[in-house]
C-alpha cells in the first residue's frame, strides 16, 4: 500500500486566515519557555540564563531529574538567543495573515518578556497572570483595540484546589466597538496540569472554570455573555475523568461549549485535510492529541450579532513549521511511514534555520459580526 501521507503531502506553504471589516479573530499557541534573561526571585528558572551567570551551575546541580540538571547546565540562554525565539514566534503568527485581534499564549515567564513579545508583534496591549508555578510559567493574553474594547480581567488561583502550585486562569472581557448592544465577550485563557499528573486534576480545574463561567452568566446575562475558551489544556481524548465530556462540552451542563475544531470538521472545512488531526505529538506510539483548543458557548455558534466562521479554523501547521518522522516498525499495510509533527526549539543555536519554532502547533479561528 503506498505511503498515503507522503503521496497527499498535506501541509501547505501558508495557513492565511483573512478577515473582512466586521470579522475578528483568536489566536492560541504554547510558546515553548519563552522566559527573559533574568532570574526571578522564588522561580525556578535557573536554565534560561547566560552560562555567566554567578550561581546558574551552583542553582542547576539542584535540579533532582538528571535530564533537566544537564539541559539547565549547558544552556546558555542569553539576548541574542532571546531575540531569536521573539522573532521564530513572529514567523509562525505571521503565517495566518493579518495580526489577530487576540493572541493567547502559554509559557511565557513574566512582564518583561510579555512586553518584548508584544513589541515584535505588533501588540499595544497585554495582560498576564502572576501565579505561584514553580518554574515561573504564566499565561497572558495580548490584543487589539480597532475592533474590541478591553473592559477588565481576572485571574483564578486554581493552586489552593489541587493541592500543588500550577498555572493562573486569565480572564478577559471585552466587547465589539461597533456594537450598540451590553453584549460581553468573555476570553479564558488555561493551561492546566500537565500529563505528569492525574486526569481528576484537570477534571477539578474544568470543574471551577465551568463554575466560573456560571457565575458570570448570571451576572452578565445568558443573552448578553459570549464565552471564549482558549488555551493549552493538556487533556487526552481517552482520559477518564474527562474534563471536557464531564464539565465543558457535556450536554448536561446548561452553558455548554463546542470545540472550534470539532465545528470546523462538522461544516467540512476544505482546508481539513490541510491540517494535522492534533497539535502535539507524542513520539512513544506516535499519536496526536489535541491538547490547544478553541472553545466557544452556545451563543457564538447560533446568535446573529456575533458569529463562528467555522471554516476560518485554522492549526497553523505549515511545511516551515513541521518536520517529517519516520516509523520503520509500522506495517505499510495500515499506516503511512511517516507523519508531519511540530519543530520543536533548539535552545542552543544562533541560526534561525536550526532553531526550530514550538512542540505545539497553534490554533486560530474568526468571527463574524454585524
Amino acid at each position: 500500500m503506498a505511503d498515503i501521507i507522503d503521496a497527499a503531502d498535506p501541509l501547505t506553504k501558508k495557513m492565511e486566515i483573512k478577515i473582512g471589516p466586521y470579522e475578528f479573530k483568536i489566536l492560541s499557541y504554547n510558546l515553548l519557555n519563552l522566559f527573559d534573561t533574568k532570574h526571578d526571585e522564588g522561580r525556578q528558572d535557573y536554565t534560561w540564563l547566560p552560562l555567566s551567570h554567578p550561581n546558574k551551575r551552583e542553582w542547576c546541580r539542584t535540579i533532582k531529574n538528571q535530564r533537566y540538571r544537564d539541559t539547565c547546565l549547558r544552556t546558555d540562554w542569553n539576548e541574542e538567543k532571546l531575540n531569536l525565539k521573539l522573532n521564530q514566534i513572529k514567523r509562525v503568527v505571521d503565517m495566518q495573515g493579518v495580526l489577530p485581534d487576540l493572541l493567547a499564549v502559554q509559557e511565557i515567564e513574566n512582564d518583561f518578556v510579555a512586553q518584548k513579545l508584544a513589541e515584535t508583534l505588533g501588540y499595544d496591549k497585554f495582560i498576564i497572570t502572576h501565579a505561584d508555578d514553580k518554574r515561573g510559567i504564566e499565561v497572558a493574553l495580548l490584543y487589539k483595540e480597532n475592533k474590541l474594547q478591553y473592559l477588565e480581567h481576572e485571574e483564578f488561583n486554581v493552586s489552593k484546589a489541587l493541592g500543588f502550585q500550577t498555572r493562573h486562569i486569565l480572564r478577559a472581557h471585552f466587547k465589539l466597538k461597533s456594537d450598540k448592544t451590553d453584549r460581553i465577550i468573555g476570553v479564558y485563557v488555561n493551561h492546566w496540569p500537565s500529563q505528569a499528573s492525574h486526569p481528576t486534576y484537570r477534571a477539578a480545574v474544568a470543574k471551577l472554570l465551568r463554575g466560573e463561567i456560571n457565575n458570570q452568566t448570571h451576572k452578565i446575562g445568558l443573552d448578553k455573555y459570549s464565552v471564549i475558551l482558549t488555551g493549552d489544556f493538556n487533556t487526552r481524548a481517552d482520559e477518564i475523568p474527562n474534563a471536557f465530556h464531564t464539565y465543558l462540552t457535556s450536554p448536561n451542563w446548561d452553558h455548554y461549549v463546542s470545540d472550534a475544531q470539532s465545528l470546523s470538521e462538522q461544516n467540512k472545512n476544505p482546508m481539513t485535510y490541510k491540517m494535522p488531526p492534533g497539535t502535539y505529538w507524542y513520539k512513544r506510539g506516535g499519536s496526536y492529541h489535541k491538547y490547544d483548543r478553541i472553545l466557544i458557548s452556545q451563543n457564538l455558534n447560533s446568535a446573529r450579532d456575533i458569529i463562528i466562521k467555522p471554516n476560518g479554523y485554522r492549526i497553523l501547521a505549515t511545511r516551515m513549521n513541521s518536520k517529517k518522522v519516520k516509523y520503520s516498525e509500522r506495517s505499510l499495510n495500515w499506516y503511512g511511514a511517516t507523519q508531519f509533527v511540530p519543530v520543536g526549539y533548539n535552545f542552543n543555536t544562533y541560526d534561525p534555520k536550526k532553531a526550530g519554532f514550538s512542540d505545539h502547533y497553534p490554533v486560530a479561528v474568526k468571527f463574524k459580526f454585524k
